[in-house]
């Protein structure tokens, strides 16, 4: 028995299969009944699709679509949406209007739609393909740079088809202005997620905001492109990713501001989303590009690359930038072949490198800098081919090759700073060069090193050379005022590089050769390249083994400053195997003027100044001709000459001292010391002192118009010594004949006595016969002459002690007028121990003719009581002997004329021819003694007398009471003693400068 729970239940259960059984029997005749009104539906539609062309979309699905759209903040509009009768939805006045601009940015004028039917049934639209014409992408007023809608893009046709997840463009014909436009390809993307969410389309409008404006002012430049083309094709999925070529060609693109390109094509190549993601590489070929200023290109080849095509606010910029370039030329420069890597990636720094080819030579140069900023620095290396100066030359329109001329082309590098705003802000550079002309001076070698800016050039280091000349230096250039600073030091020729100045360089240089080692220097030049007066020059030198006007010098230091028509020379030292000269020079030049302005100089010296007083020319060597020496004095000059239009002012002071043989005009003298003056015309010598035949003479001299005054002493000189000097003097300026080749007469015997001569004359400095004066002379302690005058009567008085058989003579005295070519002597007188002769005379000057008249004392100067009574009782007597002195220096003629005593002497030989009567001296010119004159003879006895009866002269004595021989000689010594201080000469070799 079961119980009552147990009964519950199963009239539960039962209770529960009935339900179900009869519900499912209604439900299965439901289903039934609503398959048939399916397929009678089904079978209506069909009927009223072929029946009808054009069948409105439903309002339902309009109304979704559009809620759906408006959700997002987009408008949608149709003018009409109907089926075609092959089910697929033809749509006209289709527009995309966003709410945040309330224009549309897009236009449909038609558009075909085919949709999946299963899921259209679900109100599910899922577009199979699509037939779009004529398609506008507008660029609402609110965001249009010029205030108006503008068109973007037109798409003339386009068919797009999706099956699958696989979308497919069959052709896609648009516009961009006169850009025309062709796309296909096909994209397999990945089935929709449930979850997924639906495109941002902010995100899409705040892009079209952005670009928009952009390619509406970019479409303006299209204008200036012919034939414009852009075709684009791609394949691939959202998982392996889609591959991109983006070709753009055009005839020609042409922009007064930019230029003229022809022949453009430019292609991009990429792989958008998926896992194997390619770089982004872009390539543009232009076959020919003109820019008004950079000038024309052929051939250029541009590629860019991009890890990553830059999407996603990734930077724009290629991680490397490739460039070639077939030929480059501007104006008159021309560049064969260029290469160009450059790295903008971390735009806007940049890095690039180029390497080109410019006059057959190489050029390599990286670049590092900011774009935004343009600041960065240049990095250059190169070598100055032999053509860059004429290409140059040419590009400029001026020849340059003057600066340098190539042989071997020199090695540069160079590195510049660019500041922000393209401006240089340093550069630094180094030049290594082989043989090079430069500047019309060729060198060996030569190396330069140094930097820049807009402000200044500096050279650091400046080296050449040039067979064993070398030079190291620095240069500075101020741009803004071209002013130039050189600094040298080393071993040049000076006219080795006489092309890098002026005239003035040849000027201060042109008369010294360097045959020996070249001449060291430290110098430091100031100049401007825009003003050629404005040089300065300071510095020093030293040469050796030089000539100066063709004078030798062993060797020259010296420093030196130059200046526009100015040189000076200060701290000069000139040496010479004999002596050296020490001093300074300034010349002072005007423009125009071979010839110096205005000369100053000072020095001191124990060289040959006759010889170095070539370097000075004609008026150094006319200042020193007079002055001859075995040994070159010590010198002390100064001098300040201006030239004046040809006319000199002279100021010129010379010391002059010598102790060794010195000679004016041939004149010597032993010692020499004098101060000489030279106000132009005018030479004064205020203090001349010089030793003189063991003498001193004492002088004070002037000089004006060439006409010398003399006011002179000579004091205890040799009086042999002296004659023969001044004979010699004589003979060199006058020669003697043949003839008298030997000295004879008075110069033929020593006198042995001192010699003292003062005189004043004043006469023509180059005419020695033209001098007038006064003055005295006198011979002491000489032996002037012996002879026996009283022959027997002499050996009688000499036991009483009155010695008057032999006459001495010891001194002479005269007092003597200079009358131009004539000296007289008033007062002659010649003196021994106890015997006088007195007379006067003259003598020529121009042939040396002696015409004196004298009388003999013999006991005046003696110095006992009884001696001198009887001299006394004997000058009546004297009164009667007259002595006659005739011919010359070299030939004296003595005669002896109314001798009283004749007839007490020994009788002479008998003579060839009887004495003729006395007659009046013979004129000057006359050499030969009268007829009636009765000659001594300097080894006999006084001649006879007058009469011709008269007994012979005694035989000469030979006591040895004289010389101790007894022989008698001629008096005559005593005419030559006023010759050597009478001609003008003597004074003119010591007065003239």
């Amino acid at each position: 028995m079961t119980s009552p729970s147990e009964r519950k239940a199963w009239r539960a259960r039962l209770l529960r299969r009935l339900v179900f059984r009869r519900t499912c029997a209604h439900c299965w005749t439901l289903l039934v009944y609503a398959f048939n009104f399916l397929l009678a539906g089904l079978v209506l539609v069909l009927a009223v699709t072929l029946l009808s062309r054009d069948i409105p979309v439903p309002d339902i699905l309009v109304d979704r679509i559009e809620t759906e759209l408006r959700r997002r903040g987009l408008e949608f509009g149709v003018a009409s949406a109907r089926f075609d009768p092959t089910g697929r939805i033809y749509v006209t006045g289709l527009q995309l209007r966003p709410s945040r601009f309330g224009e549309p940015i897009f236009e449909a004028a038609r558009a075909l739609i085919t949709l999946d039917r299963l899921k259209l049934l679900a109100l599910k639209p899922d577009l199979a393909e699509l037939e779009i014409e004529d398609v506008k992408l507008l660029c609402p007023a609110s965001i249009s740079p010029s205030g108006i809608p503008e068109t973007v893009a037109r798409i003339a046709t386009g068919r797009i088809r999706h099956a699958g997840g696989l979308w497919t463009i069959d052709a896609l014909v648009g516009q961009i202005d006169q850009l025309t436009i062709n796309a296909h390809g096909s994209y397999t993307a990945a089935p929709p997620r449930p979850e997924g969410k639906p495109p941002d389309i902010e995100m899409l409008l705040d892009a079209f905001a952005e670009y928009a404006p952009r390619a509406v002012r970019y479409e303006q430049h299209l204008d200036a492109v012919e034939l414009p083309f852009l075709e684009i094709e791609f394949a691939g999925s959202l998982h392996a990713g889609v591959a991109v070529d983006i070709t753009f060609s055009a005839h020609r693109v042409f922009e007064k501001e930019y230029g003229e390109a022809r022949h453009i094509l430019l292609r991009a190549e990429t792989t958008f989303g998926g896992t194997s993601q390619r770089p982004l590489v872009a390539t543009a070929r232009v076959g020919e590009l003109r820019h008004p200023t950079f000038g024309h290109a052929r051939n250029l080849r541009l590629q860019a690359l991009w890890p990553q095509p830059p999407l996603g606010g990734a930077s724009p910029w290629p991680e490397r930038v490739d460039a070639t370039l077939a030929h480059f030329r501007r104006e008159q420069a021309a560049i064969a072949g260029a290469i160009i890597h450059a790295r903008p990636r971390e735009y806007p720094q940049i890095s690039a490198t180029l390497f080109t080819r410019f006059a057959g030579e190489n050029i390599a140069a990286t670049l590092r800098g900011d774009i935004e900023s343009r600041s960065g620095a240049i990095d250059l290396r190169t070598r100055l081919g032999r053509d860059w100066l004429p290409a140059l030359s040419r590009i400029l329109g001026r020849d340059v090759t003057y600066y340098a001329a190539v042989d071997t082309p020199p090695d540069i590098t160079a590195h510049a700073t660019i500041a922000p705003g393209a401006r240089l802000d340093h550069a630094s550079f180094r030049v290594l060069s082989g043989p090079i002309l430069a500047r019309g001076v060729h060198l060996d070698r030569a190396r330069v090193i140094g930097h820049g800016d807009l402000q200044d050039v500096y050279v650091d280091h400046m080296e050449i050379q040039r067979g064993d000349e070398w030079a190291i230096g620095t240069y500075h250039d101020h741009l803004p005022t071209r002013d130039i600073r050189i600094m040298l030091r080393g071993a040049l020729r000076p006219m080795a590089i006489a092309p890098w100045f002026g005239d003035w360089w040849g000027r201060f240089w042109g008369d010294f050769a360097f045959p020996g080692p070249p001449p060291t220097f430290d110098v430091d030049i100031h100049n401007n390249w825009l003003r050629h007066d404005a040089y300065r020059l300071l510095g020093r030198t030293r040469a050796e083994q030089i000539t100066c006007r063709g004078v030798a010098i062993d060797w020259l230091q010296s420093g030196f400053r130059v200046a526009h028509n100015f040189y000076d020379l200060f701290d000069a030292s000139i040496g010479r195997p004999e002596g050296r000269v020490d001093g300074e020079v300034q010349l002072l030049y005007r423009t125009g003027q071979k010839d110096p302005l205005r000369q100053n100089w000072r020095f001191k010296s124990t060289a040959d100044l006759v010889e170095l007083a070539k370097i000075f020319g004609p008026g150094g060597e006319a200042l020193f001709e007079p002055y001859r020496y075995s040994i070159p004095p010590a010198g002390v000059a100064r001098g300040d000459i201006v030239n004046d239009a040809g006319k000199l002012d002279t100021d010129i002071d010379l010391v002059i001292a010598s102790g060794n043989e010195f000679r004016y005009y041939d004149f010597p003298v032993d010692a020499l010391s004098t101060d000489v003056s030279i106000r132009n015309n005018r030479v004064e010598l205020p203090n001349l002192r010089a030793e003189y035949a063991g003498g001193l003479i004492t002088a004070r001299a002037v000089v004006v118009d060439d006409t010398l005054t003399v006011d002179a002493r000579l004091e205890d000189a040799d009086y042999d010594r002296a004659v023969s000097t001044f004979n010699a003097f004589l003979d060199r300026r006058n020669p003697p004949p043949p003839g008298e080749a030997e000295p004879s007469g008075f110069a033929a015997r020593q006198i042995n006595g001192r010699l003292d001569i003062e005189v004043s004359a004043t006469g023509p400095l180059t005419d020695i016969t033209g001098y007038e004066g006064r003055g005295n002379v006198r011979i002491r302690n000489g032996d002037l002459a012996r002879f026996r005058l009283f022959g027997p009567i002499g050996d009688i008085l000499r036991p009483i002690g009155i010695r008057i058989g032999t006459l001495q003579l010891t001194d002479a005295y005269s007092d003597f007028e200079i009358r131009k070519n004539e000296i007289y002597f008033p007062n002659l007188q010649f003196t021994g121990r106890t015997e006088a002769i007195q007379g006067e005379g003259t003598y020529r000057i121009s042939d040396g003719a002696l015409s004196f008249r004298m009388r003999l004392y013999p006991l005046r100067e003696s110095d006992g009581a009884l001696t001198q009574l009887f001299g006394a009782l004997l000058d009546p007597v004297s009164n009667l002997i007259e002595m006659r002195l005739t011919g010359t220096l070299s030939d004296p003629k003595w005669t002896l004329t109314n001798n009283p005593f004749a007839n007490v002497r020994e009788p002479p030989p008998i003579p060839e021819k009887p004495a003729a009567p006395a007659t009046e001296p013979s004129p000057p010119a006359q050499t030969e003694p009268p007829a009636d004159a009765a000659p001594i003879d300097s080894a006999a006895t006084p001649p006879a007398p007058e009469s011709s009866s008269a007994p012979a002269p005694a035989a000469p004595e030979t006591t040895g009471d004289t010389a101790g021989s007894g022989e008698e000689t001629t008096p005559g010594h005593e005419a030559q003693s006023p010759a050597p201080v009478a001609r003008p000469e003597s004074s003119e070799s010591l007065t003239a400068p």
